[in-house]
């Protein structure tokens, strides 16, 4: 499967029970949100391709009442029959709001999936990320899968709550987070790309690109990447943590195994209890503003192999998540057809 040639990949069967809704304008994504919130099924979203800005304060949001799994996905082409090969859709905060907030209750028991969608100019000055908060309560049983998404230029600026500029989220249950790009975020007080809370099995968090983004006022022990926290099997694994503002990566959890990351500043309130071949290096991104590899970066071919639940199929442009002997580090795997550096770049709204 080649980029050139809008390459499509068919969709997958939803299964007997699930209910599809298709949408392509921001009233109905918000429509279906709160169809899906409701219903006893399981639920799938499918976003056509296109830029979605919410005209609620609280942005697309929805409080997930009833038991029942949910897919939310974006990258579609009108009639939601196949995908695009690394294409998104974009929720828009512009600037004045947050992008999508889901809220479990304690009704709430499923698998809550979010992936191909750009998160870009979310604002929030409550609790809730800028970008996308996804079941930010400890009590509620949700397995919670965050894949393949951006999140650019979002703020959570609360002088109290102000966590997770592009994603705030909490899973009772597992919690992956994967192949997904972070930049130029900013929170004011912790997490300036990601506030993460695992309490209940497992987090993996595995193959992102994590890079610009700021906390609080950018000394050295903010959190400007990635904050951890929570009572449970916390694997980060294959991550570029890198040139962020404060601290890469922040970890107030307990047991963290560290496996293969490009991070250069650690901290937080707690100590990893493993850390395997990790490094400290420039990754070599083609541009600022596309943060996949050159093919001279030492991040190809150097990522852990072997992580907990293993490797996904894909990496955040929808190619194989392997493409060489080793998996590379980062959300994007060099891909050999398209090496010389005339990639399509990362924007906001693509």
């Amino acid at each position: 499967m080649t980029w050139l040639g809008a390459c499509a990949a068919l969709a997958g069967a939803a299964p007997a029970s699930a209910l599809v809704h298709c949408v392509d304008t921001a009233a109905e994504l918000q429509s279906a949100l709160t169809a899906a919130a409701a219903s006893n099924a399981d639920d799938t979203i499918r976003v056509v391709m296109g830029v979605y800005a919410p005209t609620s304060v609280d942005g697309f949001h929805a409080e997930l009442d009833a038991p029942g799994d949910l897919d939310i996905s974006g990258g579609w082409y009108p009639g939601c029959i196949a995908r695009l090969r690394g294409a998104r859709s974009t929720i828009d905060g512009q600037g004045s709001r947050p992008g999508m907030v889901l809220l479990g209750t304690s009704t709430s028991d499923g698998h809550l999936s979010i992936s191909h969608l750009n998160f870009v100019n979310g604002l929030s000055d409550g609790i809730h990320a800028g970008g996308l908060t996804a079941n930010p309560y400890v009590a509620v049983r949700l397995d919670v899968t965050i894949d393949a998404n951006r999140f650019a230029g979002n703020e959570a600026v609360d002088s109290v709550n102000g966590g997770g500029g592009g994603l705030r989220t909490v899973a009772d249950g597992t919690l992956v987070v994967s192949n997904n790009a972070f930049v130029d975020n900013y929170a004011r007080n912790w997490g300036g790309a990601a506030l993460l809370h695992c309490q209940g099995l497992l987090a993996r968090i595995a193959g992102n690109t994590v890079t610009g983004n700021e906390a609080s006022t950018g000394s050295a022990t903010s959190a400007a990447g990635v904050r951890i926290g929570g009572d449970c099997l916390v694997e980060v694994a294959n991550n570029i943590l890198w040139g962020n503002t404060g601290l890469d990566l922040a970890l107030y959890a307990e047991g963290v195994r560290l496996y293969h990351n490009d991070l250069a500043d650690i901290g937080g309130a707690e100590a990893p209890a493993t850390s395997i071949g990790n490094v400290q290096v420039d990754p070599q991104f083609v541009s600022a503003a596309n943060l996949r590899l050159q093919r001279t970066s030492p991040l190809i071919d150097a990522g852990y192999d072997t992580p907990i639940d293993g490797l996904t199929a894909f990496d955040a442009d929808g190619g194989p998540r392997v493409a060489g002997p080793h998996v590379d580090i980062g959300a994007y795997e060099l891909d050999r057809l398209f090496s010389d550096g005339f990639d399509p770049q990362f924007s906001p709204a693509s």
